[in-house]
């Protein structure tokens, strides 16, 4: 097993896959899971045989093709929240258009984007509050839907864009600033006020990729030409995640849970491997797989407050997308089996 970090902690959970039905195209199995809610709804897209991608809902085992309008080349959920609600992104690959789009009971909707030929959206929160992104003549704006409208958030000041790539249940947005040479900056929004997060030294281009609703956030800093670390921000200071491996400088975090605990990649250019991380260590996610599993983690993309993962996985079937659940440990094992089977009781019927 990997770790990093010097801190005490509390053992890291060992999981089981179930694999994801796909929506059955001929000849193809790839499935892309991408967000999950504390319910285990899944959703993501799967691939058509010709490389399209459609936006897809999976609960229990059944797994259903979400609705949208035509033509549409390409769909992607992106996030679901407590409620059901599913956001993402369409796209007609003729007219070169994309779409910030919303599901409500199944029913699609696209979000307003004041004319743009290009927008999506990233995540919604349990309030049904949207953010993503639109852009128009080359220029990024950072979102956030509300109510049926679209408000536009600010860059800090002497900046010319922003990216939103996260909210909270509290309403907070995360996502960065941008300046006029490109560089991006990591900000909180509150109240539609930008606040600068501090940036580790060293590092340029930081982002916050996700908030919890602790108000912790992780994201990402780069440095050329290519490294990449990641970074955790609580309580006004930013502190290094750390790296699977010496010599790992491509650290990419996901995902973000109200229990602490950090989902994401870490590796080189060539190679990299899925992490598990809480109280300050770092796991390879894979040497965290209950015995006799046959899925090979490959990347990890939501985590809920149980601490179920959705993830893509190599096993026997070929590329897949799995839900990875936590399985009891011995002790535990040995405490339903007294509670349960020891003492003679039986679930009702």
């Amino acid at each position: 097993m990997f770790v990093t970090g010097a801190a005490a902690s509390a053992q890291p959970p060992r999981y089981a896959a179930t694999v994801l039905s796909d929506l059955g195209w001929p000849g193809g199995y790839d499935n892309f899971p991408t967000g999950l809610n504390n319910a285990g709804v899944v959703v993501g897209a799967s691939a058509t045989p010709d490389g399209r991608q459609r936006a897809y809902r999976w609960q229990d085992g059944v797994i259903s093709e979400l609705d949208t309008p035509s033509p549409t080349d390409w769909s992607y959920a992106r996030d679901i929240n407590t409620r059901g609600d599913i956001v993402g992104t369409v796209a007609d690959y003729i007219g070169g258009n994309t779409r910030a789009v919303v599901w409500h009971n199944g029913a699609f909707a696209a979000l307003p984007d004041d004319g743009a030929t290009l927008s999506g959206a990233n995540q919604i929160n349990d309030a049904g509050q949207i953010v993503g992104w639109v852009c128009s003549f080359g220029v990024f704006r950072g979102a956030m839907w509300d109510d049926g409208g679209i408000h536009y958030l600010d860059p800090l000041p002497g900046d010319v864009g922003t990216i939103t790539a996260a909210i909270n249940n509290n309403g907070a947005i995360g996502g960065a600033s941008i300046g006029l040479d490109g560089v991006t900056r990591p900000v909180v929004w509150v109240d539609g006020a930008p606040i600068e997060l501090p940036t580790l030294v060293g590092f340029t281009g930081q982002t916050v990729r996700f908030l919890n609703d602790a108000d912790d956030a992780i994201g990402d800093g780069h440095s050329y030409p290519y490294s990449a670390t990641g970074v955790h921000w609580r309580d006004g200071s930013g502190t290094d995640l750390g790296r699977l491996h010496p010599g790992d400088d491509s650290i990419g975090p996901l995902a973000l849970n109200n229990l602490g605990q950090v989902i994401g990649t870490s590796g080189t250019p060539t190679t990299i491997d899925p992490f598990f991380w809480q109280d300050g260590v770092m796991y390879d996610l894979n040497s965290l797989m209950a015995p006799g599993e046959m899925h090979f983690v490959l990347n990890p993309n939501a985590i809920n407050d149980l601490g179920w993962i959705a993830a893509t996985a190599y096993g026997p079937e070929g590329q897949v997308g799995v839900l990875l659940r936590p399985v009891p440990s011995p002790a535990c094992a040995w405490v339903v089996l007294l509670l349960g089977v020891g003492t003679g009781r039986r679930r009702r019927a």
